[in-house]
């Protein structure tokens, strides 16, 4: 009896990679799967196969028999499916955020009150479908925003329909018309009232509405003024990066301890600077010692590895200064625009 005890733990395995290697032979049959029509609904990858296997560490010694890796006699559960597009097909252990998105989608739950009930933010819930989506398993309607052939009569080759469409939609966001600097061209020095937390909180949710419904991922670029002097900045930081929206900033230099504690919250998509030009020319126009501030920032953004980008007013005055600029700004900035 032992011996047979013994026998099991060392080749009980094999019926359940027989299994698995049944599932494979039977996915490579199946058609690759296709999107949703755009005016359909996110739905299950039709070749996807759940296995609950007794054995774990199957799908290591399916991919490679020579492995040393040595299965175990612990419960796994193993997806198998084809990608839609290219159809490679997929085989790996289950993890806890992908069994979520399943369970989501295929018992028509609720994201906001799934994400009461397990005590996390609904972005964490949007994200994991989100990411089941890039990965195939569940198959997204393609982005509902495009532009006609209407509007770009030239566009009927294949490399112009590609920007026909987006996959992203970003909502720049005027939070405040606050600001450090007092620039000689600013064409916005009004004193309208800032909204208050609740009144930004609610654009979020509107702003989360509609990226769903148009099925594409939201960003949220905050700029003024200087949307570090909104008065509940940081909280409203969080309330983005609690809705799943990518985060950028148009703004002024600010302290590294700043930009750290909005870092712990959620690391920045990139963080944007203006110069109208040279040193003396800037200066002129943003004020005395801007121009070093600005040197200053980016090697703090540099330092905790923040994608930087600079963006210049491209006038008479300072269109002769464009390439000295440029070359001063190599090595310390990511992107130069205007």
């Amino acid at each position: 009896m032992v011996r047979m005890m013994q026998k099991v733990e060392e080749f009980g395995w094999e019926s359940d990679l027989a299994r698995l290697e049944l599932g494979l032979q039977q996915l490579r049959d199946t058609a690759v799967p296709e999107l949703p029509n755009p005016n359909e609904r996110l739905c299950l990858n039709p070749t996807l196969n759940l296995l609950e296997l007794n054995w774990s560490h199957l799908c290591a010694l399916l991919h490679d028999k020579k492995t040393t890796i040595i299965p175990k006699q612990v419960k796994e559960l193993v997806l198998l499916y084809k990608r839609p597009g290219d159809g490679a097909i997929q085989i790996a252990p289950a993890t806890d955020t992908e069994l979520l998105a399943l369970k989501l989608l295929s018992e028509n739950l609720d994201r906001q009150a799934v994400a009461k009930e397990a005590g996390v933010v609904v972005g964490k819930v949007d994200a994991a479908i989100e990411t089941a989506c890039e990965q195939g398993l569940l198959l997204s309607p393609p982005s509902a925003l495009v532009r006609t052939n209407a509007h770009f009569p030239d566009a009927g080759s294949e490399g112009w329909q590609r920007h026909l469409k987006s996959d992203y939609f970003t909502l720049q966001w005027h939070v405040t018309q606050a600001c450090d600097l007092h620039c000689k061209h600013c064409y916005d020095r009004s004193t309208i009232s800032p909204l208050t937390l609740d009144q930004g909180i609610i654009i979020l949710d509107q702003f989360r509405e509609f990226v769903l419904e148009q099925n594409v991922h939201g960003q949220v670029t905050f700029t003024g003024g200087n949307p570090l002097l909104y008065a509940h900045f940081e909280e409203l930081y969080q309330e983005a990066a609690n809705r799943n929206f990518t985060i950028a900033i148009l703004g002024n230099p600010t302290t590294k301890e700043t930009i750290e504690s909005l870092q712990k919250i959620q690391p920045l998509s990139f963080y944007q600077v203006s110069l109208e030009g040279l040193q003396e020319h800037n200066d002129s126009i943003r004020g005395e010692g801007h121009f070093e501030r600005i040197m200053e920032f980016l090697e703090i953004l540099d330092e905790l590895s923040i994608y930087s980008m600079v963006m210049l007013t491209l006038t008479r005055e300072n269109m002769g200064q464009v390439l000295e600029l440029a070359e001063i700004l190599r090595g310390k900035v990511d992107l130069f625009t205007f």
